[in-house]
Order: structure tokens, then sequence, then C-alpha cells
């Protein structure tokens, strides 16, 4: 009776990305870790669930393998396997996994850059954050949907009211005349049938806030710029395409100042108003530098609340325990007029030997 062969490979990752959405390769590289035990690898065998099969390959390579199919196309979602030949004999078939490409090329953007209508005021770092709004429109219900987004600054994306992903300080710095990311975020549960309010809140960043020990701004540009599409696929297997165009609003956020060094300001009397909307400037950019995001995202990993708040107003001092607060990341640190909070990690929180991060949070006591 022959022995069984090794288990099946496992930890497959694509661009060294596990499960990617939006990537940016029509052959992307594959790898994937051998099963345990085995000496070594003589040769792989890859399949895609549409029933494409490269056959046994000789090779003892098992990082970022060369793709052996055909190229991909824009928003292709592909689900792969791969089995080995070793020392101990041919392994199972590894458990499936997906992936599933963006937007690839400059032609696949329908939708228009769009600029805040923005007037003269403060320099940097007293910009404040800028909001941005449209309606899309669905006449038929939602199977799956798509969101691709980018910025000249850093963006936060919302739609019906809540917030999109968990992605921090997008699109990430890059050198912006050379290239750009552009994040994808799955929406499905998102978008419904009828009208759905998309907006978008963006800020300085790295584009034109304070960068570098200078602390020298407008290093890219002095104006902001946001680009969005949505792919929306219905159960007819049709598909609606919409994104940010000339029909957006814009008005200055309840963040009155945002600066990755100087920290951010807040007025949260200003969430309540309903005035001030104004229309967007178009912007001639171009999508020919969109490029995806080849690296793990920067995410939130830890909130630590504030042990005590001072204040610091006219009206009195004292200090008071703080609650919980709606988080924001259109910059590092934030700061109000009113008030003072310094966070402090607890004895159990991970400690910076090098350096200590200072969160100034503040809110209106009146």
């Amino acid at each position: 009776m022959a022995s069984p062969g090794p288990a099946a490979p496992s930890g497959l990752r694509v661009e060294h990305l596990r499960a990617p959405l939006g990537l940016g390769e029509r052959r992307p590289r594959l790898s994937w870790r051998l099963p345990s035990g085995v000496a070594g690898q003589h040769a792989y065998r890859v399949r895609l669930g549409s029933g494409a099969d490269s056959g046994w390959v000789t090779s003892d390579r098992s990082v970022l393998v060369g793709w052996p199919f055909a190229p991909l196309g824009s928003r292709e979602r592909v689900t792969w396997q791969v089995r080995v030949r070793t020392d101990q004999g041919e392994s199972a078939w590894s458990p499936p996994a997906e992936f599933e490409t963006g937007l690839l090329g400059a032609a696949d953007w329908t939708a228009s850059w769009i600029r805040p209508a923005e007037t003269a005021g403060p320099a940097a770092p007293r910009r404040p954050a800028y909001e941005l709004r449209g309606v899309i429109t669905l006449a038929k219900p939602v199977a799956s949907a798509r969101l691709y987004a980018t910025a000249h600054g850093i963006y936060e994306t919302f739609l019906g009211g809540r917030r999109v992903g968990d992605l921090e300080l997008t699109p990430g710095f890059t050198q912006y005349d050379k290239r750009l990311q552009v994040q994808a975020y799955d929406v499905t549960g998102m978008l419904a049938e009828g009208p759905n309010e998309f907006t978008a809140r963006l800020s300085d960043g790295w584009f034109r806030g304070q960068i570098g020990i200078t602390r020298a701004a407008d290093q890219w540009g002095d104006r902001t710029a946001f680009l969005a599409q949505l792919h929306v696929q219905h159960p007819d297997g049709t598909t609606t395409i919409a994104g940010t165009d000339a029909s957006w609003h814009s008005r200055p956020s309840h963040i009155t100042a945002a600066d990755l060094i100087e920290g951010q300001s807040e007025d949260h009397r200003r969430r309540a108003s309903t005035a001030g909307w104004q229309p967007v400037t178009p912007a001639s950019i171009g999508c020919e530098t969109l490029v995806w995001s080849p690296s793990p995202p920067v995410r939130r990993v830890e909130e630590i609340q504030a042990r005590t708040l001072t204040r610091t107003s006219p009206a009195g001092s004292g200090s008071a325990t703080s609650g919980p607060r709606e988080p924001s990341s259109l910059s590092s640190t934030a700061r109000l007029s009113t008030a003072t909070v310094t966070s402090r990690p607890t004895t159990s929180a991970p400690r910076c030997r090098s350096c200590r991060i200072r969160s100034r949070l503040a809110w209106s006591t009146t």
C-alpha cells in the first residue's frame, strides 16, 4: 500500500498579500508555504476556478512564482489553488484562495476629479478639512459593489453616513507627479436601490500640508482634489458605474484645521448645520499615474481613551473623565480651543522607548 503524500500547501499569497482587492497587476506573482515536514519542492501545479490549469511545472520556487496564465483584465475576480510535488510525493490541492483586480487602465475611469469650493483662507497648517457630497441613484437592487478612490490629500469616504472600510491616511505618501495609489473597497452591504448619499472628507495630508524638518507646505500643489468611482453589479447581470463629477457639492467640515504635524481642531457645533454647500470645481488631473496600493494598509489597531480632561477655558478649570468620541484620522493629533486631553497608555499597553505620543483632543463645553 502506497504511503499518502504530504499535506496541502498553505498560506497562499498574491504579490505578498492575502486575498487582495483592487490588485493592479495583469500577471501577478504567486506564493505559498510548503507542507510541513517536506525537504523541498520539485514541481508545482496551479489551477483557477475558471478551469485553467498550468499542468506540472518543474521548479523548486514557491515565492513570487510567475503568473502561468493569460494576462488578467480589470475587475476580474480569480479563485486559485496550488499543489506541489516533493520528496514525499504529490500533495493534495490547497484550499482555494481569491483575489480581485482593480481598474488597470486610465480608460477604465469615467468619474472626474473634483476640488472643494475654496476661497482665500488660512495657510497651512490652519486649513480646514472639506466635506464633499454627491448622490448616487440606483434603479435596481444591488448584487455586489466596489468603490475605487484616491485623492490629492488625505481622504475618508462615507456611504449613507457610514464610514467605508478601516483604512487610515489614504491614499498614503507618494511622489504625486509620478504615481498615485488607488484603494478598493467592497461596499456591497452599504448601497441599496434608490438614492444613496456619498460623502467624503478631504484634508491637506502630505500633498499640501506641512512635511519634513522644515515644515514646508504646498510641496505638490496648492489645491486638494478627490476622485471616486463606484461599480455596482445588479442581479440581472447589468452594471451601474457612477462617481465624482460636477454635480457634487462641498463645504468646510467641522474639522476646522487638519495638519499631519500641527494637529487637528474641531468644532462639533458645525455638525448640525445643513448650510454652506457650494458646487465643486472640476479638475483636469487625469488618471494616467494611478496605480494600486502594493503594501498592507495602515489601520487603527487600538484607541487609547483619555484618562483626564483639563479645562483651560475662561469659564473655569478642573478635571473630568472623558467619554468616547468619534475617531478621525485626517491628521495625527487633534486639538480644540476649550480643552486639552493627554492620552497616556495603561501599564498593559506597549510603550515606545524612543518617543512619546501625545494625543490632544477637545470639544466645546458650551
